[in-house]
């Protein structure tokens, strides 16, 4: 898989809710009272589609994100907005939900499998107080040829990563797991790339890819790749080695609820994987599972 797959299935997906009503109109039945009419929805869609920055999150970088989930601090959405107003997030390696969901497609067939979610979009919707992101989660479904968008919700900027979707008390157990996964993999992403340590590369699509851009299409075609800064080989961690250390082991990333003096505010903030340790001292491995990236 390539960078430019990003740009492709944005671009595909534009045309396809521009010129279909079938996904629009079943969403509609599953989200009756939370949208205007299956028109409203297909075109804020492929509105969403036509303006949104393309970004591209590596098996590595997702790793992260994923890794972090029991760490990450509970803030208001409105503390890690995205700088895009419109944004497509696509991920290398489709993200499989640990929670296995009956999913119903327009065939009416149910499978009972984890979601493979493969890209979140976003757009802003609401003024004033009420303001916040639509947000689109986009699934690898078997009965679909296409990534079809297999959860909406609109989130406003004061909710934290527990907003669940819209469900009311009588949402069962899966059903809140599930809502709180994709919500901290969202929100997760959206306060990774504000982080210090990251930093996002932009390469352009390529001539035919320009060359074929669809009419009404207006964000700059450009893929953002998410990568960790490199550390400087003279950190060693965070904090000074005053201890006796006997050996060296590896911190797991994480994220740690920041507080800045200045806004007098907190704010999510990523602690990238480090070694931890004196570097004359024996490499100790952790026996559990580490997602971690160091650059």
């Amino acid at each position: 898989m390539s960078y430019s797959d990003a740009l492709v299935s944005q671009l595909y997906l534009l045309d396809y809710w521009r010129h279909n009503t079938e996904e629009s109109e079943f969403i509609y039945e599953g989200l009756k009272g939370f949208v205007m009419s299956p028109r409203s929805l297909q075109q804020n869609m492929a509105n969403i589609f036509s303006q949104a920055d393309t970004y591209y999150i590596s098996e590595e970088i997702a790793d992260v994100l994923l890794g972090g989930f029991d760490t990450l601090p509970n803030n208001p959405l409105g503390e890690v907005r995205p700088s895009s107003a419109y944004g497509w997030a696509f991920f290398q390696q489709a993200i499989v939900c640990p929670f296995p969901t009956p999913i119903t497609v327009k065939t009416l067939r149910t499978y009972n499998v984890g979601w493979a979610v493969q890209a979140l979009a976003w757009g802003p919707f609401g003024s004033g107080d009420d303001e916040g992101l639509n947000l689109g989660v986009f699934v690898r479904s078997p009965g679909s040829s296409h990534l079809a968008c297999s959860g909406m919700t609109t989130w406003s900027w004061e909710s934290g990563w527990d907003r669940h979707w819209g469900y009311t008390g009588e949402a069962g157990t899966a059903d809140r797991e599930l809502a709180d996964w994709i919500s901290k993999l969202a929100f997760s992403f959206f306060a990774f790339i504000r982080q210090e340590c990251v930093s996002i590369q932009k390469q352009s699509a390529s001539r035919p890819i320009r060359r074929h851009l669809p009419k009404g299409f207006s964000a700059e075609p450009v893929i953002k790749i998410i990568q960790l800064r490199r550390r400087s080989p003279a950190t060693n961690g965070l904090e000074s080695q005053s201890r006796d250390y006997s050996c060296r082991w590896l911190v797991r990333g994480h994220w740690r609820n920041q507080f800045y003096p200045r806004s007098n505010s907190h704010r999510p903030r990523f602690i990238p994987a480090y070694v931890k340790g004196p570097d004359d001292k024996p490499f100790k491995s952790t026996k559990s599972s580490i997602f971690a990236v160091v650059r």
